[in-house]
């Protein structure tokens, strides 16, 4: 119906004079990873590659996205990114890391957005973040939560017309969000040692 190659549906209801039609947004692909970099966390060294001179120990976590399937009838379409430090289901209830967001705050979670363009529909996403100063639990991993998803409107009816439903796809959220665990050098070189002996 309306040429997006998803199957509509149209019922119609002969007593009642009406017809209703079902149609099918666009689906959009995404998969998702973390950078190349292993990542450890050596909590008696301040510093790190993103910011040297810190007076604090700092490490760095990149995310990374693919869009497959980008509808061909529209040019570009919004992402959201979101990365929250352990203060998610099943994590813990404070966070012994914090980024530093864009307006100076110091916080557990970081936003950003981006506008993917249908000749280029991959990115990464860097982020910096330190260790909290007199953080005692060193042991346990570190665990992030990434989570992707579009930043577009839900189509409505405007003026009695019918909007393009091309112009609103859907992601696909079985890649949209991983969890990923850093654990610290000291933490890695007890459990090497442990299972030595």
């Amino acid at each position: 119906m309306d040429l997006n190659n998803h199957s509509d549906v149209l019922v119609g209801a002969y007593q009642s004079d009406s017809v209703v039609i079902l149609r099918a947004r666009p689906v959009i692909d995404i998969i998702t990873w973390f950078g190349n970099k292993t990542v450890r966390i050596n909590p008696s060294k301040l510093g790190c590659d993103m910011d040297p001179t810190s007076e604090e120990v700092c490490f760095e976590v990149e995310s990374c996205f693919q869009i497959r399937n980008f509808p061909t009838n529209i040019e570009t379409t919004i992402v959201k990114y979101k990365i929250v430090a352990e203060i998610f289901g099943g994590g813990k209830k404070i966070s012994r890391v914090r980024f530093t967001s864009s307006n100076g705050e110091l916080a557990h979670s970081n936003e950003k957005i981006v506008q993917v363009r249908k000749n280029n529909l991959d990115g990464c996403f860097k982020e910096l973040v330190y260790l909290k100063q007199g953080t005692a639990d060193i042991r346990s991993p570190i665990k992030f939560l990434i989570e992707y998803s579009l930043g577009l409107d839900e189509p409505t009816v405007q003026g009695g017309r019918i909007p393009n439903i091309n112009q609103f796809p859907i992601l696909n959220r079985n890649e949209a969000s991983k969890e990923l665990e850093i654990r610290s050098t000291r933490t890695a070189a007890m459990m090497m040692n442990a299972s030595l002996s």
